[in-house]
């Protein structure tokens, strides 16, 4: 755990979206219009525009990566991808004000797991800090369940398959941490 900070966040895509007909309807239709762009930076080469919010099969989907639509930081959007409209950060900026109203914060302990599905939750962290004794150590693993996964639309059903499917992504596995050594000002490493 980290000596400050670092909180799993979760929040329920049907209560955001609920709260947002009930009093911004004007934005759900804004997020549920196919003309934003995801900076996948080239790991999915497809530029289609899409929605942020899909019906889709019965399900209600929420596909909400800011980062991807705004950029982040010092990371800008990529220069041939148009910037969001101002109606179009309107509604993500709702979006992040509802979540924070039906927010769990979840108290994870050493050992603990959550599954989430990407589709249905929004899922976050707060800022965190380490110090020597304390670090936030967290692993994430992708799982798809063929039998119990939900049907996508085509503009996500493409990049979900790279996601799960394709070869030529690059496995990352950051299972081990890093060693980190300490000692206290009286330890030495010789008798």
């Amino acid at each position: 755990l980290a000596a400050r900070g670092g909180n799993h966040i979760i929040a329920s895509s049907y209560k955001i979206c609920s709260e947002i007909v009930k009093t911004r309807p004007d934005l759900l239709e804004v997020l549920a219009t196919p003309n934003r762009y995801f900076d996948h930076r080239g790991k999915f080469p497809d530029h289609r525009p899409r929605a942020v919010v899909f019906y889709h099969d019965g399900h209600l989907i929420m596909n909400y990566i800011r980062y991807l639509l705004v950029g982040f930081g010092s990371i800008p959007r990529s220069e041939e991808l148009p910037d969001c409209t101002p109606i179009q950060v309107e509604a993500l900026d709702y979006v992040e004000t509802v979540a924070k109203k039906y927010r769990l914060i979840l108290d994870m302990q050493p050992g603990d797991m959550t599954f989430v599905n990407n589709w249905a939750i929004l899922h976050s962290r707060d800022a965190f800090e380490d110090d020597a004794n304390h670090v936030r150590y967290l692993v994430r693993i992708w799982l798809r369940n063929e039998k119990l996964a939900w049907s996508l639309p085509p503009v996500l059903e493409h990049s979900n398959k790279a996601v799960y499917y394709d070869s030529k992504l690059e496995d990352i596995w950051n299972i081990v941490p890093e060693p980190r050594l300490h000692f206290e000002l009286f330890q030495t490493l010789a008798p």
